[in-house]
Parts: structure tokens; sequence; C-alpha cells
């Protein structure tokens, strides 16, 4: 579940950067890639046990 929401997150991003879906293209700012990347740790550091035990 928490790979779909980081997923969901990094799509966004890519969304806005380009424009996708008839809407207006927003660049990523630093702001916005900090928090996908918070987003994405915190996803990787739920998941710890179940990624180490392969």
């Amino acid at each position: 579940m928490t790979a779909v929401i980081a997923g969901q997150a990094i799509a966004s991003l890519i969304i806005d950067q380009f424009g996708g879906v008839g809407l207006k293209a927003r660049p990523v700012d630093p702001v916005r890639l900090i928090g996908v990347m918070m987003v994405i740790l915190g996803a990787a550091a739920t998941q710890w046990n179940a990624l180490m035990r392969g």
C-alpha cells in the first residue's frame, strides 16, 4: 500500500511537469521534489523488514 502512495506521488510530479491529461504544465520545484523524496523514504522505512528478507 505504501508503494502505491509513493507511486502516485511520483506520477503526479511527472504529470504536472509535462502537463498531462490536459492540464497546464507546472515545473517541479525543490520543495515538491523533497516532499516526494520524503514519501519514498517513508515507504521504504515502513517496508524495511520485508525488503531485507527478499
